[in-house]
């Protein structure tokens, strides 16, 4: 049995309208800036970068040696793709993921050849570990929006008070289950948000100022990229409650 670390999967929004409205070579060509923003940030923060992962087209698999490594990348990859667009004509990418315990011996994919008497042709297996499955399964259980989801699991009292933050004056801690914008019930016992756009205090008020360009960039007709932008608005009014005296007071 390896030690335990957590395994960070993340999704890009809006691929089949993306394909319907760009055709192949923009889906492809927002595939291509996912995986430069993974690598680039592997680059810039070596000692926190996964131990192993995958990428593959819209999606990407990474494994941490421990929970704060992974919460970290998470964060700073989640800032630089929400400011990766600086006006409405730049391509916007819209992320979601999950982060899950995993141990640091178990396998993310499987894979092997099968040869069923067919000639000179062969059929390979591809399959997802447990752990991976699951993480796809949180990802796509029905959550809208730029978020990322935790497993309580990894949440000890020492994880907490680590991403424990000061902004905008207050404190705030990272990973909470939200009042307005629930998580579907099936995961909303094990899982909890994680306010990335405030994971960089120092990156809060601009954060909060993208958003609503972000939003305004974004219109009714866009269906999907607007409803994701709706949802994650949502989210940025829900972190910006929490630190509001008025709220706090509500729920002291």
């Amino acid at each position: 049995m390896g030690a335990t670390g957590a395994l960070l999967f993340v999704d890009m929004l809006g691929v089949k309208a993306r394909w319907v409205r760009l055709g192949k070579k923009g889906a492809e060509a927002a595939f291509a800036k996912v995986r430069e923003l993974v690598l680039a940030l592997i680059r810039k923060s070596p000692r926190a970068a996964p131990s192993r992962g995958c990428l593959e087209a819209d999606a990407v698999a990474l494994v941490f040696d421990s929970a704060e490594k992974a919460f970290g990348f998470a964060g700073e990859l989640f800032l630089d793709a929400f400011f990766g667009s600086k006006d409405d004509d730049d391509e916007r990418i819209w992320l979601r993921g999950a982060i899950l315990s995993l141990d640091d011996n178990c396998p993310l994919r499987s894979d092997a050849v099968l040869d069923r008497g067919i000639g000179n042709n062969s059929i390979r297996t591809y399959g997802c570990s447990d752990r991976l499955l699951e993480a796809i399964q949180v990802e796509k259980s029905g959550f809208k929006g730029m978020r990322v989801v935790v497993e309580k699991a990894l949440l000890t009292k020492e994880v907490r008070s680590a991403f424990r933050k000061t902004v905008a004056g207050r404190q705030l801690y990272l990973f909470r289950s939200l009042d307005y914008t629930p998580l579907p019930g099936r995961i909303a016992g094990d899982y909890e948000d994680y306010l990335w756009m405030a994971s960089d205090p120092a990156r809060w008020e601009n954060a909060r100022l993208m958003m609503s360009h972000r939003l305004r960039w974004c219109s009714p007709e866009m269906g999907e990229e607007f409803t994701h932008a709706a949802m994650t608005q949502v989210v940025f009014n829900e972190c910006a409650a929490i630190l509001s005296p008025r709220d706090r007071q509500r729920r002291g």
